[in-house]
């Protein structure tokens, strides 16, 4: 920091030892400074391709002509942050370009090298939600050329170019929206961490129940989407409550968890549509959930532990119960003498858990959060019951293929492309989750809801073997006989 910002921040009457004021200058300083980069760039040449690394994406809307993602899943990313920024940069309204690598770890690592089913992974699952793709790399300083790292992406790449038909101005396809909690894609922000895990669990559920989402910001239309999520923290302002409130009219419906719908101060639900009254935190730690007959399906005949605290909510007349809390005998906790750490249930509370006001489902507790922290099953079963009820017909439906393979639907003129993906990320070590191989899956069954537009051919690309369809219940049915970690599956329609 130089004197000078230090004396702007002065006379401007900012805190320059606050570290969240210091933040935001420093935010507005990178934001200047694009700014003044973009202005004499496109002084000299109009048409330059402009991204500026390290200013926030929704900043960019006025300063560049792209946006980059940079992903290195072995080297500190992880595989959880793809399909989330993937699905929020893809609604910002500019073309986005998935920047992968070639190390196994991250930048600089020399003698580092990608497997190649991880590398291809990568592009593959870029390209299948509408995003470009590049492999980054470092020359050596003599000019040397690896050709091990060259002789890898030109595999891939010669694999990718196969496709381009059907991915060269394709759109990607959703009907559900996940809402980023604020200050959901702000890094200055301290609650940032918060908001960042509790959209990777979103995005880890709704991508291992095979939905069709796309992740929004408070600044993005929220519009054209059958089903808003606001996981776990999206407290509603003004302008937020507009949003939800014009999506109710137009027929859409809402599943919201933890302190999602309340105001801003968490003291109650901000729309009456909630059926509920928000009386503060859960007082139990550890609570537990106790499913109602209506929520049974796939779900353990058993009180259900909820890792994360949560909210205490009450249900107001004509809101339907459908799963309660249970309270352990006592909470974890240390008198001084003893431990207490090892907490059964005891016995039912009479509070919701589980709440149905029409078509505004709540759960009490941040569920998504806890997914994206322990990973518990039954909080994805619950979501895939709600979502039953809420999106009784989503948009892809799939037989026969694992939680961990992928399905995501992007579309061209007159046709639309099913991109299924097998590939299983394996923890090895303290900290490398690994591809080495894809997973070949055999008779996957894909249906795709038809929304007026009839089905005339259905094939793998590129190869162009046709595949037997048969259309019933508003869905076009296929069966892919092998799925060698990736297939696309084209279906030609008439307008």
């Amino acid at each position: 920091m130089g004197v000078e910002c230090i004396r702007e921040m002065k006379e401007r009457g900012i805190d320059w030892t606050d570290d969240y004021q210091l933040r935001e200058f420093a935010n507005l300083s990178r934001v200047r400074m694009a700014q003044r980069v973009a202005e004499a760039a496109q002084a000299i040449r109009p048409d330059l391709l402009l991204y500026f690394n390290g200013v926030g994406y929704e900043y960019q809307q006025d300063l560049g002509t792209y946006l980059e993602y940079e992903c290195l899943p072995t080297g500190g990313w992880g595989y959880e942050v793809l399909p989330l920024y993937g699905r929020f940069l893809r609604t910002l309204g500019k073309p986005v370009l998935n920047m992968t690598g070639r190390f196994h770890r991250s930048w600089g690592d020399f003698g580092g090298i990608r497997t190649e089913a991880s590398l291809e992974y990568d592009c593959l699952h870029g390209l299948a939600m509408g995003m470009r793709t590049t492999v980054g790399d470092h020359f050596h300083p003599r000019g040397d050329i690896n050709h091990a790292v060259f002789d890898l992406i030109e595999r891939v790449y010669r694999r990718l170019q196969k496709l381009e038909p059907w991915l060269d101005g394709a759109q990607a396809e959703a009907e559900i929206a996940v809402v980023a909690p604020e200050p959901g894609f702000c890094y200055v922000h301290p609650e940032f961490s918060a908001s960042q895990t509790a959209l990777k669990g979103a995005s880890r559920i709704l991508c291992e129940l095979k939905q069709q989402f796309d992740v929004v910001s408070y600044k993005r239309s929220w519009e054209g989407y059958r089903l808003l999520v606001l996981p776990d923290l999206v407290t509603l302002d003004d302008e937020a409550t507009a949003k939800v409130r014009a999506h109710l009219e137009e027929g859409g419906a809402i599943l919201s968890t933890g302190w999602s719908g309340a105001d801003l101060a968490k003291r109650d639900f901000v729309l009456p549509e909630w059926g509920l009254r928000l009386e503060g935190e859960d007082p139990f730690n550890p609570a537990y959930l106790l499913v109602g007959d209506r929520l049974t399906k796939g779900m353990p005949d058993m009180p259900i532990v909820l890792y994360d605290r949560g909210s205490a909510v009450a249900a107001e007349d004509g809101t339907e119960v459908l799963a309660e809390i249970g309270a352990p005998y006592y909470n974890k906790h240390w008198d001084g003498e003893h431990g207490f750490m090892y907490m059964p249930p005891d016995k039912p509370t009479g509070r919701p858990a589980v709440t149905l006001r029409e078509s505004v489902a709540h759960v009490s507790h941040p569920i998504f959060t806890t997914y994206c922290n322990h990973a518990p099953v039954p909080m994805r079963q619950l979501v895939a019951n709600l979502l039953a009820k809420l999106l009784p017909e989503p948009m892809v439906q799939t037989e026969g293929l694992p939680s961990f393979g992928r399905v995501t639907v992007t579309s061209q003129p007159n046709r639309r492309m099913a991109h299924v993906l097998a590939y299983v990320p394996e923890r090895r070590g303290t900290s490398v989750d690994m591809v080495e191989e894809p997973i070949e899956v055999r008779e996957v069954s894909v249906a795709l809801r038809v929304e007026g537009r009839q089905p005339r051919r259905v094939y793998l690309a590129p190869s162009g073997e046709n595949l037997p369809f048969e259309t019933a219940d508003d869905y076009v049915r296929v069966r892919v006989p092998v799925v060698p970690g990736y297939a696309m599956v084209v279906f030609e329609e008439d307008a």
